[in-house]
């Protein structure tokens, strides 16, 4: 990570802490704010209801450089510890009611090519709320809901795998450089009149009407473009890619893009025909390439 990356992750992870202090959730439940870069600021709401101690098992591995953070519902600091082992926090309530658990973690996406994949255990129901100008191309785990939130997809799931594909469009089309001036010699100049008085126009109607239909328009835009989307995801999980081929591409990803066949397996625990199998899908859609090096087969992402 650059560290122009980290600082604008440092600050944003400041900003979310301030909005989140003191926040009182509905229920218990999990937020994955995901940003472009592909780090994700992760919350956790959680009821301590009279519990001296609070154990949780976290979302992703946190970025220990930039913290954990515990807060109670007014905002004040709680004491944390991490166990890494288990990959869970310790919290002291110091009898708070709601505890709010917050930090950066870069484990639970993976890129590959311009496909962006998200994969990750929750243990209570997850809000995911994906980047800026993110297009979903896939959802290939149960979800309840779909819809658009301040300009960004917002997915929700129940608790339990989460796992989805998604790519970032630009934030806007490349212009056309200008066009150069044609040389040669200057033109002369033409006698100028003086500009044509503007016949006086009626009175304008009250543009605010049009202005609510404009709004109402876009609003049916949007609640049409995401049930689109709902529908079309919803017929296509499972899509081309099944979890297991998901995590060949996140394994290999997470290897520097190949390995050996033999070194896969033993890292998935795939039987080697299962394995072969799937291997020879990625292949025929162009995700991995097999090599043969030494005698033994070389997968590397295409």
């Amino acid at each position: 990570m650059s560290r122009g990356t980290a600082t604008l992750l440092l600050l944003a992870f400041l900003a979310a802490l301030a909005s989140v202090a003191g926040a009182q959730p509905a229920g218990e439940y999990v937020e994955v704010d995901i940003h472009p870069s592909g780090a994700a600021f992760v919350t956790f709401y959680v009821r301590a209801e009279g519990a001296y101690a609070l154990d949780v098992d976290l979302v992703g591995v946190p970025d220990l450089m930039l913290g954990i953070v515990a807060v109670d519902e007014k905002g004040d600091l709680l004491p944390v510890s991490y166990n890494s082992s288990s990959n869970s926090v310790s919290v002291i309530t110091l009898n708070s009611s709601t505890v709010t658990i917050s930090y950066v973690t870069n484990t639970v996406t993976a890129k590959y090519r311009e496909l962006w994949l998200v994969n990750f255990t929750s243990p209570r129901p997850v809000k995911v709320l994906l980047p800026p100008n993110a297009t979903l191309s896939g959802v290939y785990t149960s979800f309840t809901s779909l819809r658009v939130e301040k300009g960004r997809l917002l997915l929700e799931f129940p608790a339990g795998a989460v796992m989805l594909s998604y790519v970032l469009l630009p934030a806007q089309l490349p212009q056309a450089p200008p066009k150069p001036a044609e040389t040669g010699a200057p033109t002369p100049a033409q006698p100028t009149s003086p500009p044509p008085q503007p016949a006086p126009q009626p009175a304008q109607p009250e543009r605010g009407l049009p202005y609510l239909w404009l709004a109402v328009a876009i609003a049916a835009i949007m609640a049409a473009v995401v049930v689109a989307a709902l529908l079309r995801l919803r017929r296509r999980v499972p899509a081309e890619l099944s979890e297991t081929d998901l995590e060949i591409l996140r394994v290999l990803q997470s290897a520097g893009g190949g390995m050996f066949q033999s070194e896969l397996g033993a890292r998935l625990n795939l039987p080697t025909t299962t394995l072969w199998r799937r291997l020879r899908k990625l292949q025929r859609l162009g995700y991995v390439v097999v090599e043969r090096r030494s005698g033994r087969n070389y997968i590397r992402l295409a």
